[in-house]
């Protein structure tokens, strides 16, 4: 089994070196958000407890080369680059306590080694930074006002379908 996982981190990384173009890389694609939950790093605090947005409860999110197509305000040209980050550096660092492993594994991340996706895109209302991380080939988190989203890869459509 970590034969196998190696392997898929090793042809995802000779994926994103032969192919700088496709940024998006291994994210490409169409993805459906299936949960989302209160962040584990919030502590409930009477004054601000988190709440899911509903528009991006069920939201569908296209991972195309030039471009996100997603609700408000992520919709717009992307600027992509795949990183690698650890534990403590999931949701821009959030988990503020000494397990930032143990709260990862608990989300489903089984590596210390983990694909993220920097999103950017600067439009004439506003400048959006997003990280998106790779759980496994077809689940990506992301965090977003202390809210975890988990999204699902739609499979791609059969040509005639």
């Amino acid at each position: 089994m970590i034969g196998m996982r190696v392997t898929w981190f090793a042809s995802l990384f000779c994926l994103f070196a032969a192919a700088p173009a496709a940024a998006q890389g291994v994210f490409a694609g169409t993805w459906q958000v299936i949960g989302a939950q209160i962040a584990t790093w919030h502590r409930d605090d009477p004054r601000y407890m988190p709440t899911i947005d509903p528009k991006f409860r069920h939201a569908t999110f296209v991972f195309k080369k030039d471009r996100l197509i997603a609700p408000p305000p992520f919709n717009c040209k992307a600027h992509y680059a795949i990183t690698t980050v650890e534990p403590g550096h999931l949701f821009q660092g959030a988990f503020d306590d000494n397990d930032p492993g143990g709260h990862a594994k608990a989300l489903g991340f089984t590596s210390d080694k983990i694909v993220n996706l920097d999103f950017t895109c600067v439009r004439s209302d506003a400048d959006i930074e997003m990280d998106f991380h790779l759980v496994d080939r077809d689940t990506v988190l992301f965090g977003l006002d202390n809210v975890i989203y988990t999204m699902k890869r739609r499979p791609a459509k059969s040509p005639g379908k």
